[in-house]
């Protein structure tokens, strides 16, 4: 066992000495904290864009109120909602409607004007609108789909207009409807409780930041360093292989011994990794008033599935790179691994939304996602059942020790292969000799 955590001493001192390794501890919440900075900051520029609007009204009536609307959502107003400092403009220009003869030449016309950012977009409301015809359909022209404000606003807004008037001519005042149909709010509220002496706890208004954003803070938290750190092992053990370092390697100590030193190593550096982001964490979280939402138990638990994960993945990539001779093998054989591993960001919405359900439970029971998936459940307000959470990290713990078993017999043959591409039958071999 000396010789174990002598090498994984070794290999630990290697990995955080290294300035890749604080450049990139470092580097991810900077990149992601300039990523959201950057897009809130582009977001603000191209909201400060007038966006230029052509509008074909055969109606004859709703320019007017359209272009007043556009005029009270540039100031800030919005329907049913407070004032909003930031949005994007919108400046409305009334084309007139041309006989059916030239409509398509005023089309094109107008197309030709986008296309030279003269304009950002058009728009045609058919005479049919108001009289409710089944086939009037407002058309909409624009070289940026992806846009969603300006269709959608003006949906709402030509809506509103035209139900106006429609009600209009059936002789119902729209200040009644409007009464009638004024929108009704809703307060999200948890589950009561009892307390401890036995009195009842009333519920609290939901905060989505504790209710969904801590949990899936915690899950990605542990999706990163797991990812960040055991697929390195591969690299680790490759390059030893192809440089002939392992052999020398396997003069002082087994396969299995260097292999159990490589893991507790990844191991170590995923407890370094896990120190810094957790401690930034709670700054952010105090800083933010979030601190007491981090509970104690759910940290321990998320250490428990953090061992376990780093150990299962990070055996599972030391006997690819054991098995492989070049890089191009070990990444066709890495594609299965990292398929599993994206089990969980796959699925995560699913088991939030509904983490009772029978398709949660047995996700977050299956191995290879138990410990990203089960502490997502064990940091939502509707938690897991005892027997869930012991049954999810027994059959983590039975999968991780089948991985290393494993993992160490194809260690201990791979290790010495050279200049064969490896095939899934062979390792099955390995594992059995």
């Amino acid at each position: 066992m000396r010789r174990v955590f002598i090498i994984a001493k070794s290999e630990f001192q290697t990995a955080v000495r290294a300035r890749g390794f604080l450049v990139g501890i470092m580097l991810m919440p900077i990149l992601f904290g300039g990523a959201v900075v950057l897009q809130r900051m582009v977001e603000r520029q191209a909201n400060q864009t007038q966006r230029r609007v052509a509008v074909v009204d055969d109606t004859g009536q709703l320019f007017g109120p359209i272009e007043a609307s556009a005029q009270a959502w540039n100031r800030g107003e919005r329907d049913l909602g407070p004032k909003v400092a930031e949005g994007p403009q919108f400046t409305l220009e009334s084309i007139a409607p041309p006989p059916p003869a030239a409509r398509e030449a005023l089309l094109l016309s107008l197309s030709q004007r986008v296309r030279a950012q003269d304009l950002f977009a058009f728009v045609e409301l058919p005479a049919g609108l108001i009289g409710n015809e089944p086939n009037s359909k407002i058309r909409y022209y624009s070289a940026a789909p992806a846009f969603r404000e300006l269709p959608d606003w003006l949906q709402r807004t030509v809506l509103k207009e035209v139900v106006k008037r429609r009600f209009e001519q059936a002789h119902v005042s729209p200040l009644v409807v409007a009464a009638l149909l004024r929108p009704i709010a809703t307060e999200e509220l948890g589950l009561l409780g009892r307390t401890a002496e036995g009195t009842v706890r009333a519920a609290v208004e939901v905060d989505r930041v504790r209710a969904i954003g801590i949990p899936l803070g915690f899950m990605f938290l542990l999706f990163l360093i797991v990812v960040m750190t055991t697929p390195q092992l591969l690299n680790s053990v490759l390059e030893e292989k192809m440089s002939r370092i392992s052999e020398v390697l396997l003069g002082a100590v087994t396969p299995f011994e260097l292999m159990l030193g490589k893991l507790l190593a990844s191991t170590a550096v995923s407890a370094v990794m896990t120190l810094v982001y957790l401690v930034g964490g709670a700054w952010a979280a105090h800083r933010w008033g979030y601190l007491d939402a981090i509970d104690p138990r759910l940290l321990s638990w998320f250490v428990i599935f953090l061992v376990l994960s780093v150990l299962a993945y990070g055996a599972m990539f030391i006997a690819i790179g054991s098995a492989c001779s070049d890089l191009r093998d070990a990444q066709n054989l890495m594609t299965p691994a990292m398929m599993m591993l994206m089990i969980p960001a796959l699925t995560w919405t699913l088991v939030a939304k509904a983490p009772q359900s029978a398709f949660s439970v047995g996700a977050s029971l299956f191995p290879p996602a138990t410990p990203f998936l089960m502490l997502l459940r064990l940091a939502l307000p509707e938690r897991p059942p005892a027997w869930q959470v012991a049954l999810g990290v027994a059959l983590t713990l039975a999968a991780t020790t089948l991985v290393v078993w494993a993992a160490g017999r194809i260690v201990r043959v791979g290790l010495l292969m050279q200049g064969k591409a490896v095939r899934l039958g062979e390792l099955w071999q390995w594992i059995r000799a």
